[in-house]
């Protein structure tokens, strides 16, 4: 099965969701990278097991990506503020 992962899927962030042109769904909670990140696939019956592991594979790496390409974007483009506290 050969696929280009990018042009199949649509990621939505703010709902935290990237979703495949097949209708399948992988609902993602948490932060990519930390310990508490992890994804809910709802299935599609007409897609075999082997279709479904390679879905949710690639639906991770793409939201990961996704969330990625943000974060330095919001990085870069957000300038940088510092508190300032007075003494009392």
């Amino acid at each position: 099965m050969s696929r280009t992962p990018q042009k199949n899927w649509v990621v939505d962030l703010p709902a935290r969701t990237a979703r495949h042109q097949s209708g399948f769904l992988i609902q993602f909670e948490g932060r990519p990278g930390s310990s508490h990140f992890g994804g809910h696939p709802t299935f599609v019956p007409s897609l075999s097991h082997l279709e479904t592991v390679a879905l949710i594979r690639e639906g991770f790496q793409v939201f990961k990506e996704a969330y990625a390409g943000s974060v330095s974007q919001t990085r870069t483009s957000v300038p940088v503020r510092k508190k300032l506290v007075l003494p009392n």
